[in-house]
């Protein structure tokens, strides 16, 4: 606390009544503020000192669901599904080394749908297969920064 008050001057009788405390006490208490090297940021779980950074469980298992909900042998699935999956691998990709550039044949797929189907072929499911790899592979360790 010492530190803010070396930028940021504290409260006295002379300030205006919509001038708040620059700390906030219910963040304080609540830990937001305390030291720590491993942190959960935004929904990544990084690491300072050993300059990490992972999926919390909630999104590896979520990872997980994604993968599982397209089988192998699947042909279709609708675009509004596909722009979920898309979505939602894109956002876990910063986590997962390589997973950026497996979105090529996926990225595709969509762009040559039909009406409101996206047709999945061979490419898709081999970035399927990869993806399958790295959530394993995430679950060993955490990707450095």
């Amino acid at each position: 606390m010492h530190a803010i008050d070396d930028v940021f001057r504290p409260l006295d009788e002379r300030d205006d009544i919509f001038r708040r405390e620059p700390i906030s006490m219910k963040k304080l208490l609540k830990g937001d503020c305390s030291w720590g090297t491993i942190k959960l940021i935004l929904g990544w779980i990084i690491d300072t000192v050993n300059m990490t950074i992972s999926l919390p469980p909630h999104r590896v298992e979520r990872l997980a669901e994604i993968l599982a909900s397209i089988p192998i042998d699947q042909k279709r699935t609708s675009v509004r599904k596909w722009h979920k999956v898309l979505g939602e691998l894109r956002s876990m990709a910063l986590a997962l080394p390589g997973a950026r550039h497996l979105f090529s044949h996926m990225q595709l797929a969509l762009s040559k749908k039909i009406k409101s189907r996206v047709n999945l072929g061979r490419g898709v499911h081999d970035s399927l297969e990869d993806f399958r790899w790295l959530l394993e592979d995430i679950k060993r360790r955490p990707t450095r920064i």
